[in-house]
């Protein structure tokens, strides 16, 4: 398993979450509601990567540590459970 910095935390507020490379969905529509559910505007996040399924895998993303997964589980192309980094 990947241990980072943000690992150990219970929960990440929205000022932790402006300081982490993330990697997105890249429907955009995903990404606006999750900026607002975290209640953080898209500019000020650090998005690092995008993924849409026909492009490519975000368990990829994730493996060669570009950053932080932010998504909602329909859009995992696999559980995190199936990772085992």
């Amino acid at each position: 398993m990947i241990e980072g910095p943000f690992s150990q935390l219970e929960t990440i507020t929205s000022k932790e979450l402006k300081t982490m490379p993330l990697i997105l969905h890249e429907c955009f529509d995903l990404q606006e509601r999750l900026a607002h559910c975290t209640q953080v505007d898209l500019k000020n996040l650090k998005i690092q990567a995008t993924y849409n399924v026909i492009n490519g895998s975000d368990i990829e993303l994730i493996r060669n540590n570009l950053g932080y997964l932010l998504a909602t589980d329909n859009h995992l192309t696999q559980t995190l459970d199936d990772l085992n980094i």
